[in-house]
This record gives C-alpha cells, sequence and structure tokens, in this order.
C-alpha cells in the first residue's frame, strides 16, 4: 500500500506492518490490559475464524471489551495479528481459498464494529485517499489505515 501525502509518496506499508504504522500514527501509549490478556484473545479469535465461526469470533471479541482492552488495541493486536496468521497458513497450504475468505468476512464485520467504537479526533482538515494496488483483491490492511486515518481526525475515502 503507498502513502501519499499531497501528491507524494511518503512511504509504502505493507499489511504485516500496518501496525506499527497505525501506532506510529496514533502515537499510542502504554495499555493497562496484561500482555498476556491479548495473546490469548488474539489466539481464541484465530481459531474461531479459521473455523469460520463468526459467533465464536465476536464473543472473543466480547470478551476483550468485557475485560477493558480497548477497541483499537483489539483491532490493532487481535484482528490484525489472526489475519495475518491466515494468510500465512494460506501461504503454507494448510488453509483453502474459501477457508481464508470466510475468515476475512468476519474479521471485516468485527472491523466495522470495532470502527463504531473508536473515537475521533479533532478534525484536522485534511484528506486521504486509500486504496489497494490495482489488481490486488488484499484490502484489509488499507481498510486498517483508513479506519485509524479517520480516528485520527482526517477525512478519508476508501476505494
Amino acid at each position: 500500500m503507498q502513502i501519499i501525502c499531497y501528491g507524494r509518496s511518503i512511504g509504502v506499508a505493507i499489511v504485516p506492518h500496518i501496525a506499527d504504522t497505525v501506532y506510529y500514527i496514533l502515537n499510542q501509549r502504554e495499555f493497562a490490559v496484561p500482555n498476556a490478556v491479548v495473546t490469548e484473545l488474539r489466539k481464541a479469535y484465530c481459531e474461531a475464524i479459521l473455523g469460520g465461526s463468526a459467533e465464536q469470533a465476536h464473543l472473543v471479541i466480547n470478551r476483550g471489551l468485557s475485560a477493558g482492552v480497548i477497541p483499537s488495541r483489539i483491532y490493532l493486536e487481535v484482528l490484525m495479528p489472526a489475519q495475518i496468521e491466515v494468510g500465512a497458513r494460506w501461504h503454507a497450504g494448510e488453509v483453502q481459498i474459501p477457508q481464508e475468505h470466510i475468515a476475512t468476512q468476519i474479521t471485516l464485520r468485527e472491523m466495522a464494529r470495532l470502527r463504531e467504537m473508536l473515537k475521533t479526533r479533532r478534525k484536522l482538515g485534511r484528506k486521504a485517499v486509500v486504496s489497494s494496488v490495482e489488481g490486488d483483491q488484499h484490502f484489509i490492511g488499507g481498510q486498517a489505515m483508513a479506519d485509524f486515518l479517520v480516528v485520527d481526525g482526517w477525512e478519508v475515502d476508501f476505494l
């Protein structure tokens, strides 16, 4: 994914590094919930989406929210790494295309749900257009970038 600012490329971010990019943009601080809790949520969420269970995935996310994990942390440290794991397993031949597509759709629904919970900062008066490279159907990283730019106060068009 190209990151373009005022018509000039300011860098390239790829899906495995989207969390680092978003953390940089938002200048996140330390979180109150221990990493072990988030690690367990990530494992459970990954199992749920690989099993094709939207209901179980939803319950895992609810468990995290109930435990006090903030939505942006769930988004970045549960959903994104789990989706990366799905892609890695697909590349290793451990996951078939339909299974990957189901996992992706479940994650997109959870991203949309968490997006509604994210607190938007003041408007910056800046506009961004986020899109995948032509012919690339992998747009979750772009959607994540668009979501967090909106949270950061940008007006965003996601193509």
